[in-house]
């Protein structure tokens, strides 16, 4: 078990970076629910907007560290 990055099987982290990678390489501008994808569509460059759920995890994780950044917006 692999249990420093969350993922169990080696092999196919890279595969499961490269696939959102490859998706998000798509579009200009991504909208998300979820923090990894908010975090890999800032390291990307992308515009992010962030549509919040239930638990507030992305917009706690923007009052924290992101309210500086010109590419992103937290949806209301």
């Amino acid at each position: 078990v692999d249990s420093e990055y969350g993922i169990y099987n080696k092999k196919n982290r890279m595969h499961y970076i490269n696939v959102g990678v490859q998706l998000f390489s798509q579009y200009h501008t991504i909208y998300t629910t979820r923090l990894h994808g908010l975090i890999l569509g800032l390291i990307m460059g992308k515009k992010v907007i962030i549509v919040d759920n239930k638990y507030n995890k992305c917009k706690n994780y923007y009052d924290t560290w992101l309210r500086e950044f010109d590419n992103i917006e937290l949806m209301s």
